[in-house]
This record gives C-alpha cells, structure tokens and sequence, in this order.
C-alpha cells in the first residue's frame, strides 16, 4: 500500500513520471532541499573571506567551524583537527534534517529508516577508507583475528568464529547508528504533531484552553530542536569514534 505523508511536496512528486517516482519521493525532495541549502548557505559564507570578518555570516561559519574542530580534536587527539570536515558535515547535516521536520508543511527525512540507514553505512564507510589512507595495505590486518595463545589444532574452529564475529560486528554499526536516530526523530515528530493538534483542539475551550495548547506545542518544539542538536551530536560523535578506531592499529 502507498504510503501518504502531509508535505507540501506531495504534488511535486504528482507531476514526477511514473518511473522517477520510487527513485525520488517525497522524503528525497525534502533531502536534496536540505543539501541545497547547505551548500548555498557555505557558498555565501565562504565567498569573499575576510582576514578581520565583518560579515556576519562568515563570522557564524568560522565559529561553527572553530566548534567541530574542538569536537574532532576531543575525539581524535593525534591530528584531530585534521577529521573536522567529516564530522562538522554529519553534524550539520543530520541537524538540518532534524530540524527540517518543524517547519509547518515539511518532514524530517531522519524520521524515514532508509535515510538513517544510508547516513549509518556512509559513516561506516568513510571510517573504513579513512583507515586504509592512513595505515596503507596494513590496515587489513585489522580484520585478521588474533590468535595468540590459542592451541593450534584449535585455530581451524576459532579463526572462521572470530572472523564472522568481527564482520557481524561491523555490519551491526551502521545498523545500531540508525535504528538510534530513526527512534528518536520519528517519536520526536509524531510527539510535536499531536501536541499541535490537540493545541488546535484546545482553541475551542476558550482563551485559557487556547494559551495552553499554545503553552504545550511551544515546549514540544523546544524539546524537539533540543533532542535534533542532541542526536546529531551523538551520531557525530560515534563517526569520529569510529574514525579512530579505524586509525589505531592495535
């Protein structure tokens, strides 16, 4: 059965061919929005670079950047700073699309498992090469159980057991980044949405019924921008996490 969801972007995908349909739906339109917003906002902000800033919003792009740098650097302590970009642009990224959520007529495409699942393998993915262009053909290694200690006519049973541990463990990351980040933008979305409905119910018991519906729906929004920063940390965090493991040999 066809999913229907209330977005002002349901009759762009209308008038889509019926072929472009499965590849670019309603929660692809609200990601590329995102993109494209991300990518306009960094153009401004970076057009024009000033020794002394002046412009206000290069001088909020430096300070957001100034902030990922210290969130890699207490992540990765050797050469941190040297990560920002990956973990500055998951965390802005994964922001936006928390957040998009809240503006009336839009979804948060982080309340859709196939767009957290994608983020979860490119984090994944992107430690993995991070590693390889750091420890060279070496970094396989990682992937070779230890088997130090263990009797050699025990090798045979253990070795195939350690490896497919070691693979389920890395299958499990991406899935576990977005299982964590689809839960909670979804409850958050469908948490804010009723409260906004039963604000718009409570209009009709009178002012005092009106200002606590209004009262309701403004914490909810608060809460929900507050836990979208919060998941977006979080995930944030883990990549950067894992991007050191994937340094660390040993």
């Amino acid at each position: 059965m066809e999913e229907h969801h209330a977005s002002w972007l349901n009759a762009v995908v209308a008038l889509e061919p019926a072929w472009l349909r499965p590849y670019l739906d309603v929660f692809a339109l609200h990601v590329l929005i995102v993109v494209a917003f991300l990518c306009l906002v960094a153009w401004q902000a970076s057009r024009r670079l000033e020794v002394k800033p002046t412009r206000k919003l290069q001088l909020v792009g430096e300070w957001i950047y100034g902030a990922m740098e210290g969130l890699a650097k207490s992540i990765i302590p050797h050469h941190g700073e040297r990560y920002t970009p990956i973990v500055g642009t998951f965390f802005c990224y994964i922001l936006c699309l928390n957040l998009f959520g809240l503006i009336p007529g839009f979804l948060s495409p982080t309340s859709r498992l196939n767009t957290t699942l994608a983020l979860g393998v490119c984090s994944v993915a992107i430690a993995q090469v991070v590693g390889w262009q750091v420890n060279g053909p070496r970094y396989m290694m990682r992937w070779i159980p230890s088997m130090a200690g263990i009797p050699f006519y025990l090798v045979p049973f253990i070795f195939p057991l350690l490896f497919l541990l070691h693979i389920i463990e890395e299958l499990v990351k991406p899935l576990s980044l977005a299982i964590r980040l689809f839960g909670n933008v979804f409850g958050d979305d469908t948490a804010v949405a009723q409260f906004a409905l039963l604000g718009a119910g409570a209009v009709g018991l009178g002012v005092l019924g009106a200002a606590v519906g209004m009262a309701l729906t403004a914490m909810m929004v608060s809460f929900a921008i507050f836990l979208g920063l919060l998941q977006a940390l979080v995930f944030s965090i883990l990549t950067g996490a894992y991007v050191l493991f994937a340094l660390e040999m040993e």
